[in-house]
């Protein structure tokens, strides 16, 4: 019985796939474009955190540095990224 083809979204998370089945490799700057694209329909109320690596993780990391986007972090990996959410959620709230 052949298999259906799925979208991305669809894929079996690492771990979990059927014999045959591939990942599917999203290169980091569409990523940090469609990001940044979000952000400017949608201003983020908290902080957000986002770890790119892979297949042009610097570009994507360099995007959005340069669209300096308020609120919006991208480190290279896990650990930077949780170090970042640590950080962000000890420093002090302005009262509103």
């Amino acid at each position: 019985m052949q298999q259906e083809a799925r979208g991305a979204h669809e894929l079996a998370p690492l771990g979990r796939r059927n014999r045959g089945e591939r990942a599917a490799e999203i290169q980091a700057q569409v990523i940090a474009r469609g990001l940044i694209e979000a952000f400017a329909m949608v201003k983020p109320t908290v902080p957000f955190v986002v770890r790119l690596d892979g297949t042009n993780d610097k570009e994507g990391r360099a995007l959005l540095a340069e669209a300096n986007l308020p609120g919006v972090y991208a480190e290279a990996t896990m650990d930077g990224a949780a170090a970042k959410v640590v950080e962000l959620a000890t420093q002090p709230t302005s009262p509103a």
